[in-house]
């Protein structure tokens, strides 16, 4: 039991795929961004068909956006405590290392390009490239929390040729359909002294014999996008989008640093495979121009989470699986925003949404920091020719103390040896991006 124990807890490494809340990348749309993303579904143009295809009808010719978000997320913790299995003897529970760690958050550079040609006066075909999930945390190597999480990275990149479709002056249809590629590594300590210790090998003590764990893994998987927009008169404009879920399968690798001899056998390298679920979501965007120089614009978005009740992984060596409840719940997004069309040339944006975060408190662990989001955002827009715009936004994300309460019980829980852990995160984001778009 207690080696087919370890395994699995060593397996918990796949605790971030993308299947878990807090790392849905918004920052598809620098022009966009500067409102806080209100009214983006109802937005025209190449740079707004991620959020809705039907967006794509409002080009006239052909149209290229390419656009760059830099990311700077905050992610701190503190008051944290962690103990081993209540199998160790009481004296050997505590688990050494600092309590607090500094920002454990990566930064990233995140592309979104959008292409449009008008085929016809009604049709208009298109692509885009854009990177809907992802982010990279890392703690170091003696940190409180090490059994839990050391270095997480998740990639995502979607490719999706689109199609739209004037119907008349005041209905418009899209579709797109969606390749996405998904690359993971995910490492951890491994506490191969309590493993060692519980199973009588001479020699291994708690935390005297820690080593790693790391898994590697990627996949395909395939979806569809949906867009209607709808002009009832020539100052409103609604969109509706709808992006499909999507499955596949992470297949890679796990395996172990620094593993005593007398465990060797156990964590040889092996292959595994897990499903990676990734949510839908459906947005409603508004864009009401209340003067020839003053436009508003709401946007509420609802991301389908609640799929993600657990993280199932497969071992080719014949390890019963590990399974991790989760639990999380589906998220709302609500924002408002203003244009202000200085002149012929300059246009000013600000917006601020909530954000809702997907982890339950129960539930939140030191890979997937997350939150309920404040965003402030400003941006501006300049017309440098009349084939040739520039976009710039700046966003400060105001996140949530998120605390971490993690308590294994039994032999049984996929996270026995990882033993508990206490703390809170203090998390923020910074976000700065710049968009050009192209008409010929």
């Amino acid at each position: 039991m207690i080696f087919r124990s370890s395994s699995l807890a060593l397996a918990g490494l796949l605790t971030l795929p993308a299947t878990a809340g807090g790392f849905l990348l918004k920052e598809q749309s620098p022009r966009a961004q500067g409102l806080s993303y209100a009214g983006v579904s109802a937005a025209r143009g190449t740079g707004a068909m991620y959020f809705n295809p039907a967006a794509l009808a409002g080009i006239q010719g052909r149209e290229a956006t390419l656009g760059f978000s830099f990311v700077a997320p905050g992610s701190e913790f503190f008051d944290g405590s962690a103990n081993r299995t209540s199998l160790v003897p009481a004296p050997l529970r505590p688990v050494s290392g600092p309590a607090e760690h500094g920002n454990a958050a990566k930064s990233a550079l995140l592309p979104a390009l959008g292409a449009g040609w008008e085929v016809t006066p009604d049709v208009v075909l298109g692509i885009s490239l854009n990177v809907p999930f992802g982010m990279v945390t890392e703690y170091d190597p003696a940190w409180v929390g090490r059994y839990h999480a050391l270095r997480s990275s998740l990639k995502t990149m979607d490719i999706a040729p689109t199609v739209a479709w004037r119907i008349n002056s005041q209905w418009s249809v899209g579709a797109a359909f969606v390749a996405r590629k998904a690359e993971a590594e995910l490492t951890s300590a491994a506490d191969f002294g309590t493993i060692g210790a519980l199973k009588g090998v001479p020699g291994l003590l708690p935390g005297k014999a820690d080593g790693e764990g790391r898994l590697k893994g990627d996949t395909w998987c395939y979806g569809s996008r949906l867009g209607l927009t709808w002009e009832p008169t020539s100052t409103l404009r609604l969109g509706l989008g709808y992006q499909s879920g999507t499955k596949g399968t992470l297949q890679g690798q796990a395996t172990y640093l620094n593993v005593p001899t007398a465990l060797a056998p156990v964590f040889a390298p092996t292959d595994i495979k897990a499903d990676m679920n990734l949510p839908s979501s459906l947005s409603l965007g508004v864009e009401w121009a209340a003067t020839s120089s003053l436009s508003l614009h709401g946007e509420v978005a609802r991301t389908g989470w609640n799929t993600f009740k657990e993280l199932r992984v497969r071992f080719a060596n014949g390890l019963a699986d590990n399974v991790t409840e989760e639990h999380w719940h589906d998220t709302l997004f609500a924002a408002l925003g203003a244009t202000w069309k200085v002149n012929g040339t300059w246009s000013l944006r600000t917006g601020v949404a909530y954000d809702e975060g997907a982890a339950p408190d129960d539930h939140r662990t030191p890979r997937i920091p997350d939150g309920n989001r404040v965003w402030a955002s400003v941006g501006a827009g300049c017309q440098l020719t009349p084939n040739l715009s520039m976009d710039v936004a700046y966003s400060h994300l105001f996140v949530k103390n998120g605390p971490i309460s993690l308590n294994p019980t039994g032999p049984t829980h996929p996270d026995f040896l990882r033993g508990s852990l206490q703390g809170e995160t203090r998390n923020k984001i910074d976000i700065l991006a710049v968009q050009a778009a192209w008409r010929f």
